[in-house]
């Protein structure tokens, strides 16, 4: 784990396997437009008559690209679109972590963890999701404090953290 400042916001660089170490007040996820990635696969009883539970998936609609769902303290943000080519994009990146940086002065949050948005599936490349990542939660937040806690591949982890190196200053 290793943690950077940038004004009022401090940013710890956890592996993937650091998960449980750090407790935020909200969790972003990442999810797609149908709901699908961050579904719970957990089967359970419902009083729901079968008919009107199929009826409702019927009915469903696509949520939009970098639209943002709060569930409790489960934010998921919508970056992937799996009927699309590519299925995500920066900008929807973009948008979302924009509509999160909103959420987190609406909502009084003064700590989120996430993973490094986009490079799930390896349809963004690291450093353009840790630009989006500097842009749009670490600059705009910079009048409150704020912890993030980013997730990061083990893989990448020593390169994400020599990149953040060049622009923040390294808390022991």
């Amino acid at each position: 784990m290793i943690s950077f400042q940038f004004g009022t916001v401090q940013l710890i660089c956890c592996s993937d396997e650091e998960k449980s170490a750090f407790i935020a007040e909200a969790e972003i996820v990442e999810e797609d437009t149908w709901q699908l990635m961050a579904a719970d696969i957990t089967a359970r009883e419902t009083d729901e008559h079968p008919i009107r539970l199929m009826t409702s998936l019927i009915d469903q609609k696509p949520l939009t690209p970098g639209e943002v769902i709060i569930r409790r303290n489960e934010w998921r943000a919508v970056i992937f679109d799996l009927d699309a080519e590519p299925p995500c994009t920066p900008e929807w990146i973009r948008k979302a972590l924009q509509h999160i940086s909103q959420l987190l002065v609406s909502n009084a949050i003064s700590s989120i963890s996430l993973s490094l948005p986009g490079i799930r599936y390896s349809c963004l490349g690291w450093q353009t999701s840790i630009k989006l990542v500097l842009a749009e939660l670490v600059q705009p937040s910079s009048q409150i404090p704020l912890v993030i806690c980013l997730y990061i591949p083990s893989n990448y982890l020593d390169s994400v953290t020599r990149e953040l190196e060049k622009h923040g200053t390294v808390k022991q």
